[in-house]
């Protein structure tokens, strides 16, 4: 029987946090988007995605970033022996109602869930990973969710959409200093291309199918102007020599 290799799949992951350290801040929600690859780049490619809300009970509100020992408070809902801390900041940003997330799925169950569909999912396609900052949402993963991040690491390919951004940018300008400090954030990206997402910005799921529509869109770009680059320049017309008239 000859052997058919399986599709590829792209499958995005985004994270939403109480904050910056995944030793210290909480997991907030977890976004996931898929899309076959031969879809990528098509106007309005249809990306599947769900999103899981992580039990925070209790959890530690604090005012800023730099924390080591929150104090204790008064709520009922914040508990000191609990490093699950949320700042005020990571709120404002992505509008989350902590509310939804006392009578969530606690993480073992969300871990079980994601896992077992990336399980579900490898059995039918070749699996790439993408992030619009992996690194970021894999050191989350890490601490909170460990079988989901041990399936997404053993993954054979990452792809990181701030990385492509600079070979975008790269290969559009061609200067290499162009790539580098340009804005990468999913807010500053839509607004850069005019862009307005079907639902509410800051929830996981519709930054992971975002994620997936801009790299498939810049892939594209990407490739049609590396191969306008690779393109033979037409060959030089060469005047006809001046006929010589003989007295």
């Amino acid at each position: 029987m000859a052997y058919v290799p399986k599709p590829t799949l792209i499958f995005c992951v985004d994270t939403e946090t109480g904050g910056f350290n995944p030793s210290v801040n909480a997991l907030l929600t977890v976004g996931c988007a898929w899309l076959p690859a031969t879809e990528l780049g098509n106007p309005n490619p249809d990306v599947k995605s769900v999103e899981y809300k992580v039990m925070q009970k209790p959890y530690n509100l604090v005012d800023n970033e730099d924390v080591k020992a929150p104090k204790a408070t008064t709520d009922v809902f914040r508990d000191i022996a609990v490093p699950n801390v949320v700042t005020k900041g990571a709120l404002d940003t992505n509008k989350i109602n902590m509310n939804d997330h006392l009578a969530a799925e606690p993480a073992p169950i969300v871990d079980y869930r994601i896992s077992e569909h990336l399980r579900v999912l490898a059995s039918q396609y070749n699996i790439q990973l993408l992030g619009q900052n992996l690194k970021f949402d894999m050191r989350f993963l890490q601490r909170n969710l460990p079988h989901t991040f041990e399936r997404l690491q053993r993954l054979n390919v990452h792809h990181e959409l701030r990385t492509l951004i600079t070979a975008y940018n790269v290969a559009r300008s061609l200067n290499v200093a162009d790539g580098y400090g340009k804005p990468t954030g999913l807010d500053k990206l839509r607004a850069s291309l005019n862009w307005v997402s079907e639902g509410q910005t800051h929830s996981a799921a519709v930054d992971a199918v975002d994620t997936i529509k801009f790299y498939g869109r810049i892939m594209k770009e990407l490739s049609a102007k590396l191969a306008m680059q690779e393109e033979p320049a037409p060959a030089a017309t060469q005047a006809p020599a001046a006929q010589q008239v003989t007295p």
